[in-house]
């Protein structure tokens, strides 16, 4: 196997897991810094923000045009890369912030490095527990393990905005493994994308994402059965 791509989070010594938050946020803070001329740190990166895949409010922070910010970057977008792709699609200004969309070939590169590093699940794991938010996240996860028994071919994510977005928060999640409660709110919140993801288009075109969406349902499960052993 070759050399893992993703960071490795050692969670109680015993479980190693991704953490895709920590290189977005390096890699966007660090070709920011070189296309603005600025000392942008990675912490100045919020990833998973609501309405975007990542938002920074270096602008406010530097006090610096936003919007001229967001044509500078734009015009070299090509210049962000990650895994081996283009990783900006779209630098938006608002209000101040850069928000930052990410390319179709992104999301499918990261689906596919995730699956290589994850275990698979052939039959889904129960958890004993006694909460109604973890409750929730094992009905998650079976969900998504059904979701992806209809996979097809190779692995890929589908170019809809909120199967990626429940992609990001789902691998996401572990960037809080070593906090119990963080992690919860952060499945949560992947859970109420993962389970509406499929509902953003017309009823008679849902088949079709599911069917393309299953890879990435795959995923989730393996991602929330790894987060579920610890939190039950």
């Amino acid at each position: 196997m070759a050399a893992l791509q993703y960071p490795i989070i050692i969670y109680k010594g015993a479980i190693p897991m991704l953490s895709l938050y920590e290189l977005l946020k390096n890699s966007l803070a660090s070709t920011s810094s070189s296309l603005l001329g600025e000392d942008i740190q990675s912490t100045y990166i919020d990833c998973g923000a609501e309405g975007c895949a990542a938002r920074s409010a270096v602008p406010l922070m530097l006090g610096l045009d936003a919007t001229a910010c967001a044509l500078k970057l734009n015009n070299k977008a090509s210049d962000f890369s990650l895994f081996g792709v283009q990783l900006v699609k779209n630098v938006e200004a608002n209000e101040g912030h850069l928000l930052f969309s990410l390319t179709d070939e992104f999301y499918t590169e990261a689906l596919k490095r995730a699956l290589n590093e994850l275990e698979p699940i052939e039959q889904c794991p129960l958890f004993a527990h006694g909460s109604a938010a973890l409750a929730r996240l094992e009905y998650t996860m079976r969900r998504m393990w059904m979701l992806g028994r209809k996979k097809e071919g190779e692995p890929s994510c589908p170019k809809n905005p909120f199967v990626q977005r429940a992609l990001l928060l789902t691998l996401g999640a572990a960037e809080r493994l070593d906090n119990r409660r963080a992690l919860t709110l952060r499945l949560l919140k992947a859970s109420d994308c993962l389970l509406c993801m499929t509902r953003s288009v017309p009823q008679r075109e849902r088949p079709a994402l599911c069917t393309e969406s299953a890879h990435v349902g795959e995923c989730a499960a393996r991602v929330f059965a790894l987060c579920l052993a610890q939190l039950c």
